[in-house]
């Protein structure tokens, strides 16, 4: 197996540990968060780590593996590539409103996203194309649903979620 193999079935396991995880938030969210200090401590830095992982596995499948990103993944990167440098500064100055912030920018990523995967699967080809580039392109598509923007997809949602503890910590 050599390096892009290895990363790229790394990243498509971790969207599917990634996709549990998001159920499994949800689930604390509604009936644990006041019970378990871990999570409600460390959100914020998971956060960080999943946008670091996020930005450069995409960096990886653009720079390395040799994939032209699409204009809806370039749209996606605007968002994700920012929240980590936006998250390392709200660490590093205990920023109470930084949560706010990286709502935000993850809501839209999210919502470029979900776009952009239901037209992959829908094959809605009235979408963009850069050149050969086009956005319905399922580069890679494994598992029966792991593309590259339901990757983006489920880091810009444990990335809200975990913000959102770290929020409601604060209050």
């Amino acid at each position: 197996m050599n390096l892009i193999d290895f990363v790229k079935e790394t990243l498509e396991i971790s969207t599917i540990i990634g996709d549990v995880l998001i159920f499994l938030i949800i689930f604390y969210i509604f009936f644990y968060r006041k019970k378990t200090n871990f999570l409600r401590k460390n959100a914020k830095f998971f956060a960080l780590i999943i946008s670091i992982i996020a930005t450069l596995g995409s960096l990886f499948y653009s720079e390395i593996a040799g994939f032209t990103p699409c204009k809806l993944c370039w749209y996606q990167r605007i968002f994700m590539y920012t929240l980590p440098i936006l998250m390392i500064i709200g660490l590093l100055k205990k920023d109470k409103n930084n949560p706010i912030y990286v709502i935000t920018l993850g809501i839209i990523g999210a919502t470029i996203s979900s776009y952009h995967y239901i037209t992959q699967i829908l094959n809605n080809s009235n979408v963009c194309s850069i050149g050969s580039v086009s956005c319905l392109d399922k580069i890679p598509f494994s598992y029966g649903y792991i593309t590259i923007p339901m990757m983006a997809l489920t880091a810009f949602l444990l990335i809200i979620l975990l913000n959102y503890i770290s929020k409601i910590n604060r209050e």
